[in-house]
């Protein structure tokens, strides 16, 4: 399910935050229940809690969103930051896939992430082959 609001952290809260990046940084964290009972956080929620921290105290919002999760146009487009009509010429052109639910069409949250990072390698090359063109016309330097 995706969280109804994103997650955010006042000033003071990022202070925290803070501190607590610097002991997953030291160290295993791990949970202490009221009756003084310990255990380890496992390894991939211990990953979680380590990247909302540091997108929290960076002053992003946070949201928890399972990989199946399917996503409305919108919410798709939101994160692509792209506008929604610009997401639907992408869903018609098949490239990213989605299925239909009546007459809505829904998209995996994965495959918006795999089109994004997709997305952002090709702008990367992109520049990796313009910028020896433009050192040669001396419009960049290093």
């Amino acid at each position: 399910m995706l969280a109804e609001r994103p997650i955010t952290a006042d000033a003071d809260e990022r202070r925290r935050l803070k501190l607590i990046e610097q002991v997953f940084s030291r160290s295993r964290a791990r949970l202490v229940g009221a009756d003084g009972t310990a255990i380890e956080i496992p390894e991939p929620l211990y990953e979680v809690l380590v990247e909302a921290a540091k997108a929290l105290r960076q002053g992003k919002a946070v949201a928890i969103v399972p990989t199946s999760h399917e996503l409305t146009t919108q919410q798709a487009a939101d994160i692509l930051n792209v506008s929604r009509p610009h997401l639907i010429r992408l869903l018609e052109r098949s490239e990213i896939p989605f299925s239909m639910v009546g007459t809505h069409r829904r998209i995996r949250f994965e495959d918006v992430v795999l089109y994004r990072s997709k997305r952002s390698a090709m702008r990367r090359k992109i520049l990796e082959d313009l910028t020896p063109e433009a050192q040669d016309l001396g419009i960049y330097e290093d």
